[in-house]
């Protein structure tokens, strides 16, 4: 929830909260993506462009 009253998302965004309130939740601090913007609002996770 912290996630959400920070960053408040709407459409399609709530797929990338969702995912990084999952990984935050189980300890994975970093992503291996292509789609980098939609990941770097969220300081918890380190983005990485494969």
């Amino acid at each position: 929830m912290e996630l959400l009253r920070r960053r408040p998302v709407t459409g399609a965004e709530v797929y990338d909260l969702q995912l990084t309130a999952t990984m935050v939740a189980n300890g994975i601090h970093r992503i291996y993506t292509f789609n980098t913007a939609d990941f770097q609002v969220f300081p918890e996770i380190s983005v990485v462009r494969p």
